[in-house]
């Protein structure tokens, strides 16, 4: 072969190399259609309902309506909150738990809860461990609203999920840690079966009478009083109701002390509390107050009692000087001569 017929038979000889190097892409039109780049903006290459653009975020195929081959395609799955990567995860298989929090993905769609998320409220609590055992909302990091989370009063404090005051001592726990108080436990470290009651009463304008009991009949709304375990910080303020009765429960024992308010036009209390009978007697017991100032007494509370008190203000008599604070009113009285008996009021 001469110089002019090989510089004639190589180019011959390269394009027939390269024809038969392409003879497979022919046979095979798809595997040439795999080298096409769609548009990635708002084309649905597949059909799926799916753009391209979301496909490359989740890891769908572009060109196949079905990635998983599970039978319902990537669009569906997406809507109806399966998985499009996962041939387990099919939409209306109520046994499939896509986020395995032991919801099924139905039971999560009728409780709102996100069934490719295992916590749908982070409250470090799963979606089906509150819904099943633990009785707490999925939806809602603090269920009770007492300022702790869920997740928290499980593991933390050991408090109650669903009760904003666990120990039912009249502060939330929230407050109670807060203040470097047990939210778990009540004052003295007693049973709560301890309780107060006060029905407030209004005297007559200057009532200087020996039976309230039966002079003093106005009930008083809106006074509020605070029982209060002394030496410790807890505290407990309400206010009396329309039928001037006013209550507080889940005391501890220990000493206590009862204060009210006292309305801006009285200048003057009087109280009487009252437990239960004595074993064997016939009339409720009579509380010894270990004190009693301006506008409080002191009382001691052992177990389970229940103590009722009645509480009577007596409103300034406006034809009587009224008293200054450091001010001390003085009233005198004349007796009968030679009078020795003890009842300087009557």
């Amino acid at each position: 072969m001469n110089a002019t017929t090989r510089r004639i038979a190589l180019p011959i000889l390269t394009t027939v190399l390269v024809l038969l190097a392409a003879l497979p892409l022919l046979a095979h039109p798809a595997a040439v259609e795999a080298q096409v780049i769609p548009d990635q903006g708002s084309a649905d290459l597949d059909g799926d309902g799916l753009n391209d653009s979301r496909e490359i975020q989740l890891g769908t195929r572009l060109g196949d309506p079905d990635t998983d081959d599970d039978g319902a395609n990537d669009g569906d799955e997406i809507a109806a909150g399966t998985d499009p990567l996962d041939p387990a995860s099919v939409p209306g298989n109520g046994a499939t738990d896509t986020d395995g929090d032991g919801l099924s993905d139905a039971q999560e769609q009728q409780l709102g809860t996100d069934p490719r998320d295992v916590d749908s409220d982070n409250d470090r609590l799963s979606d089906g461990f509150e819904a099943r055992e633990f009785g707490t909302d999925p939806l809602r990091a603090d269920s009770d609203e007492d300022g702790l989370g869920d997740g928290d009063e499980l593991e933390v404090y050991q408090t109650d999920a669903l009760a904003a005051d666990t120990d039912e001592d009249g502060v939330d726990d929230a407050t109670e840690i807060d203040a470097g108080s047990d939210p778990t436990s009540v004052p003295g470290g007693t049973a709560q079966t301890n309780s107060i009651t006060i029905t407030k009463y209004l005297c007559p304008v200057g009532y200087e009478g020996k039976d309230p009991f039966t002079d003093c009949a106005e009930e008083l709304a809106g006074i509020a009083f605070t029982v209060s375990l002394d030496e410790s910080e807890f505290a407990q303020s309400k206010t009396t109701g329309a039928d001037g009765v006013v209550s507080f429960g889940g005391l501890g024992s220990g000493n206590f002390t009862i204060s009210e308010d006292i309305p801006g036009d009285a200048n003057d209390f009087s109280a009487n509390c009252f437990g239960e009978p004595a074993p064997g007697a016939p009339e409720p017991r009579q509380i010894v107050f270990t004190r009693m100032d301006a506008n409080s007494v002191g009382l001691t509370l052992g177990q389970g009692e229940v103590i009722e008190c009645t509480w009577f203000n007596t409103p300034v008599d406006a034809g009587q000087p009224s008293p200054s604070p450091g001010d001390l009113l003085v009233q005198a009285f004349t007796c009968p001569a030679g009078y020795t008996g003890s009842d300087y009021v009557g």
